[in-house]
């Protein structure tokens, strides 16, 4: 088996806390670290640990966090040839607080996520044909000219000119997978 993850890659900027803030309130923290993330990213390393051979699709910013997301990504032997490096933004940034009970608060910073368009359709087209299963989720833009259905084929199938989610992707979001109807994933 071999899957393509076609997703968002961020860099978790995270501290630990007593308890979370009050709105306007500062307090002290007890630890701060940085970790890989975003749910594209989780979900292929995640994979990845189990045995499968995985290809993440994305994009990472022209910035200091670019490298090191990208040599965490293939410490887990994910292959990261279509990660992009995007020159016109700041990779991905989730900035979390953590209480002690694992409550927490976070604040995502898109940055390179939100450029993903029709370039990176186009690197997912060229190597689809070689998994065995493509795995999305909604954590990068899903308007019709971003969305990985955004082929004429899938637009029927999915009803991308269907505006009733607000999504700007025919309900994208609302549905379930039609069966037997995404050409792309058989």
């Amino acid at each position: 088996m071999s899957l393509i993850v076609f997703g968002s890659i961020n860099i978790d900027l995270a501290a630990k806390t007593p308890r979370l803030p009050q709105p306007g309130e500062t307090i002290i923290g007890s630890n701060f670290f940085t970790a890989g993330g975003g749910k594209g990213a989780n979900q292929a390393v995640a994979a990845s640990r189990l045995g499968t051979s995985t290809h993440l699709i994305g994009r990472v910013g022209n910035d200091k966090f670019a490298e090191e997301l990208l040599t965490s990504l293939q410490s887990y032997g994910l292959n990261t040839e279509n990660v992009l490096i995007d020159k016109s933004t700041h990779s991905g940034v989730a900035i979390i607080a953590v209480d002690d009970s694992g409550q927490n608060n976070i604040i995502v910073i898109p940055g390179a996520n939100n450029n993903v368009g029709d370039a990176d359709i186009e690197r997912l087209k060229k190597v689809l044909s070689e998994a065995t299963s493509l795995l999305l989720q909604l954590e990068i833009p899903n308007s019709p000219g971003n969305c990985p259905k955004s082929c004429e084929s899938c637009s029927s199938s999915w009803g991308a000119s269907d505006s009733r989610s607000g999504t700007g992707c025919g309900g994208f979001a609302d549905r379930p997978l039609p069966a037997n109807r995404h050409h792309h994933a058989e």
